[in-house]
């Protein structure tokens, strides 16, 4: 495999093993107490009304990451979120490191 190709490809696959040890921990978690890895914004935000909308455009995954899929094909690279307010800070994982 071509450059730059091979080092996306290596660069998506290390960050998806990172999610791994997440994943697992809640699905133990969820197959001992019950509950879900995949909950919709609204499970965490209840009195946000702007969680109830477009319910398939983010969701919060393992109780801690809010995912945003790209759902339709766009020319842009850019994608617009809703971030409901919080106690903590919303921290992009592109930006980490």
């Amino acid at each position: 495999m071509a450059e730059p190709y091979k080092s996306i490809v290596k660069r998506t696959m290390f960050d998806r093993y990172q999610y791994m040890r997440l994943l697992y921990t809640c699905l133990y978690e969820v197959s001992n107490n019950g509950g879900t890895c995949f909950d919709p914004m609204f499970y965490h935000f209840p009195n946000d009304n702007n969680t109830y909308e477009e319910i398939e455009a983010s969701f919060i995954f393992a109780g801690t990451l809010k995912v945003t899929p790209v759902l339709t094909e766009a020319e842009s690279l850019t994608v617009s979120s809703y971030f409901p307010a919080t106690n903590g800070k919303w921290a992009s994982l592109n930006n980490l490191g």
